[in-house]
C-alpha cells in the first residue's frame, strides 16, 4: 500500500509544495495563506465525506490524499503561481547550484527527523512506552511555543534571503538581530505563565491520569529551554541563507550524536524522563555555540546586541499601533 500511494502522491504535491515556496519567497503572505487554507479544507472535506458515507478506509483516504493534493497542484498552475513555465530559461549554472545547496539541506532535514525522533526511542528503549507518553504529552504543549517561531521563521527567512541577495549584510545581519531579540523577549511572559501554571495544560491535554506525573514538571524544564529556541531556529536559517549549509548539516549531526549519548548517560543517571529532558539542555547550548561561532564569522552581532535590537522593534511596533488609535 505504501509503494503504491506514496510515489504518486509525492508527484501530486510537488507542485502545490512549489507554488507555496515561490509566494513565501515573492512574500505574498495573503495569497500563501489563501493557499493553505485550500490545501487544509480539500483534505478536511474529502475525510468529512468518507466519515458522512461510511466509506472511512486506509485505501480510500491514502485515494482522497492523493486527489486532493493533484487538485491544489492544478489550481496553483491554473493561478500561474508555480513558475512551472520558468523551467525552459533553466541554466546549467542554476541548476548545479541548487543541486549542491540541495545535497546539505536534505541530509539537515533528514537528520533533523531523526534528531526529533530520538529522545521517544531512547526513552521507550530503556523505560518502556508508559514514560514515552509522559514524555511526549510534555512535547505536545511545545508546539504552542513553536508556532510563533515557525511563523516570523516564514517570513524573516524571505527578508534575509532579499537582502542577502542584494550583497546588504548590515541589513541582514539587522533582520537576524530584530527577529531573534523579538521573539526571545516576547517568549518570556509566555514561559512564566507556562512554568507557574504547568499542571493545568497536561490535565487538559492528557486527562486526570497524568495529574501528579512527571509530565508537568517535564513540561517545566522544556519551557524554561524554549527561551533559546529562537537564536537556535534563526541560527540555523541564517547559515543556510548566507550559503554555509555544509556548517548547518555538520551542527545537525553534532546535535544528534550528542542527544543519542547524552539520553544513554541522563536516562542511566536519573532512571526516568528527567535524565532525557535534562540533557537536551546541553544538545541545545551546545548547538548554540558552535553555531554561532560559525555565523559570526560572516555577521557581526553580539547576544546583548540581539536582545536590544529585539526590545527596540517591540517598543516601536507598540508606538505605532498606539499612534493608531
Amino acid at each position: 500500500m505504501c509503494i503504491k500511494w506514496v510515489g504518486v502522491t509525492f508527484f501530486a504535491t510537488l507542485p502545490s509544495d512549489v507554488v507555496l515556496w515561490r509566494l513565501q519567497a515573492d512574500q505574498k503572505y495573503t495569497k500563501m495563506f489563501l493557499y493553505n487554507v485550500l490545501k487544509s479544507l480539500s483534505v478536511l472535506i474529502a475525510y468529512a465525506a468518507l466519515i458522512l458515507l461510511h466509506k472511512m478506509t486506509v485505501e480510500n483516504v491514502l485515494l482522497w490524499s492523493f486527489l486532493s493534493g493533484l487538485i491544489c497542484s492544478l489550481v496553483g498552475m491554473m493561478w500561474n503561481l508555480s513558475g512551472v513555465k520558468y523551467i525552459t530559461h533553466r541554466s546549467k549554472e542554476c541548476m548545479t547550484e541548487l543541486f549542491h545547496y540541495g545535497k546539505y539541506t536534505l541530509g539537515t532535514t533528514s537528520i533533523s527527523v531523526m534528531l526529533n525522533n530520538a529522545d521517544t526511542w531512547i526513552i521507550n528503549f530503556m523505560l518502556g512506552p508508559a514514560p514515552v507518553a509522559v514524555y511526549n504529552l510534555a512535547l505536545r504543549f511545545i508546539a504552542f511555543v513553536e508556532l510563533p517561531i515557525r511563523t516570523f521563521l516564514t517570513t524573516g527567512m524571505s527578508e534575509m534571503a532579499i537582502a542577502f541577495n542584494k550583497n546588504d549584510m548590515p541589513q541582514t545581519t539587522n533582520i537576524f538581530k530584530k527577529y531573534t531579540g523579538m521573539l526571545t523577549i516576547a517568549l518570556i511572559p509566555i514561559i512564566v505563565c507556562a512554568i507557574l501554571l504547568a499542571d493545568i495544560p497536561i490535565n487538559f491535554l492528557g486527562g486526570a491520569k497524568y495529574h501528579g506525573s512527571a509530565a508537568a514538571n517535564v513540561l517545566r524544564l522544556f519551557m524554561l529551554l524554549s527561551i533559546l529556541f529562537p537564536l537556535d531556529r534563526f541560527n540555523g536559517v541564517a547559515l543556510d541563507i548566507t550559503r554555509n549549509t555544509k556548517i548547518n548539516f555538520y551542527k545537525i549531526i553534532i546535535m544528534l550524536i550528542l542527544t543519542v549519548t547524552f539520553d544513554f548517560v541522563g536516562i542511566a543517571v536519573f532512571h526516568n524522563v528527567y535524565g532525557a529532558a535534562l540533557c537536551t539542555y546541553v544538545v541545545i547550548i551546545v548547538a548554540i555555540i558552535y553555531g554561532n561561532y560559525q555565523l559570526r564569522k560572516h555577521m557581526d552581532y553580539t547576544i546583548p546586541g540581539i536582545l536590544s535590537a529585539g526590545y527596540a522593534e517591540i517598543k516601536e511596533i507598540i508606538e505605532k499601533n498606539r499612534k493608531r488609535k
